[in-house]
């Protein structure tokens, strides 16, 4: 994972159970589509979302979210 990854996801979490877009979370963070996606990519493959859902217990606690980013 990179740390963008994680700013992606609090971003999401910040948007809470509202629909968003790829394109919105570019616009709202300047990062390029084809790194919201690939950012995506890398957070489902370490289990920290799912289907537009992001796990935010895993997200927080530390120990599990570390050992997810070093797996990588």
């Amino acid at each position: 994972m990179r740390p963008q990854d994680i700013v992606i996801l609090l971003k999401i979490i910040s948007i809470g159970n509202k629909i968003w877009r790829y394109r919105d979370l570019s616009a709202s963070l300047q990062i390029s589509i084809s790194e919201i996606s690939e950012s995506i990519s890398r957070s489902e493959q370490a289990g920290l979302i799912l289907n537009k859902k992001v796990f935010e217990n895993s997200l927080m606690d530390v120990k599990y979210g570390t050992e997810k980013v070093l797996k990588q």
